[in-house]
């Protein structure tokens, strides 16, 4: 690759014509190696427990760093991140004609919700997680504000999608955006269907085998059900190709895996009351009800996760930077209880009862990700 000492972009790359990354050294793609030095010794200092960081640009890797004990094929995962895995599964249902539409009401997948109070939602209120549903999503207290916590009901229970299934109308359909892990099992099991398969064997045929993200995991419970708001299993390296797959607007390996119409509307406004959230996507956007990072370029979105998971998509710099925080195995029985996430034997197969240690401090996103993008040779 020729070197770019002016920043300027190559003749656009689909980092898919290879199962691996390129490899290209930072100035080669018009980063200042000096200062992506000051971005990594401020994600590992060693109370924000960053486990890896890797930086895509113009469809090359040109810089990745590991905590003590990890390295490229370490596995990291996902939390939340893996709803902009769920919503793309929808727009790929959507392009195959297994869904026909947003716009489409959810009872065409919950025959119960027919005649009922819940028969106004449609699928692009889910997506946008405006579907009036009552939630409280709460990981750090088990009781939650009001004497529960849905999201911890929804992993401990036996049945997370009857939990999801069960709340009860708070606003009007469409009306209202409030985070919901719930939302989210309401698409997977919209997914399943319309498919006939679950969000874990569609990724793996529709994303994550075509992308060569070969320790590609989706944690499921005992019966069989895709947790699809949380848990995928995989390395940085592999969630850099899903936010690069968006960033090439979804082409991979010469082949449109996802219509591009469906990268937009995704990283495009979707919530009514929240300027600042698309389909399972977080917009940087100034009159976002929840996350704004204004110091970053306006065309900045993140799939993000609980404890510090990012993948970072910059189209404006053709850059993506992905953020994991250390995967830990705890060693206390009442680690559930201090975490308020997940019990033994219902998640990955590959690591039993895990969680992620979130950065302590002063850690600050916003000014990491500028670091990063002051890298870039103007």
């Amino acid at each position: 690759m020729s070197a770019c000492g002016d920043g300027s972009a190559p003749a656009p790359i689909d980092a898919g014509d290879q199962a691996e990354w390129r490899i290209a050294a930072p100035a080669a793609v018009g980063l200042d190696a000096d200062r992506l030095e000051a971005a990594r010794a401020y994600a590992f200092q060693s109370d924000y427990y960053t486990q890896a960081v890797v930086v895509i640009r113009h469809g090359s890797l040109a810089a990745e760093w590991y905590a003590d004990n990890s390295g490229p094929d370490s596995l990291t995962n996902s939390w939340s991140i893996a709803k902009s895995f769920t919503s793309t599964l929808v727009g790929m249902a959507i392009a195959a004609g297994e869904i026909d539409g947003v716009e489409v009401p959810m009872t065409d997948f919950v025959s119960v919700w027919q005649g009922g109070d819940r028969a106004a939602i449609s699928v692009h209120d889910v997506l946008a997680m405006s579907s009036g549903l009552d939630w409280v999503e709460d990981y750090e207290n088990v009781d939650g504000e009001d004497g529960k916590s849905d999201v911890i009901e929804l992993v401990l229970d036996p049945d997370p999608l009857h939990v999801a299934l069960e709340q009860p109308v708070r606003d009007p359909a469409g009306e209202v955006w409030t985070y919901s892990s719930g939302d989210t099992m309401l698409l997977g099991h919209a997914l399943r269907q319309a498919t006939g398969k679950t969000a874990a064997v569609l990724a793996q045929e529709r994303l994550a085998g075509p992308l060569h993200m070969d320790s590609f995991h989706w944690w499921q419970n005992a019966t069989g059900t895709t947790y699809t708001f949380c848990g995928i299993d995989a390395v940085a390296r592999d969630f850099a190709k899903f936010g690069q797959l968006y960033l090439q607007r979804g082409v991979w390996g010469g082949r449109q895996l996802v219509p591009a119409a469906w990268i937009d509307a995704a990283t495009s406004p979707q919530a009514r009351s929240n300027p600042g959230y698309g389909y399972q996507w977080w917009l940087n956007h100034p009159d976002s009800s929840d996350g704004h990072w204004p110091t970053l370029p306006r065309s900045t979105y993140f799939a993000l996760g609980h404890n510090g998971q990012y993948i970072a998509v910059f189209p404006d710099q053709d850059m993506v930077v992905v953020r994991m925080g250390q995967y830990i195995v705890p060693d206390t029985d009442d680690w559930i209880a201090r975490n308020g996430l997940f019990q033994a034997g219902v998640i990955s197969d590959n690591l039993g009862a895990t969680g992620t240690r979130a950065p302590e401090g002063d850690w600050d996103e916003e000014h990491f990700f500028g670091l990063v993008l002051d890298a870039v040779v103007k």
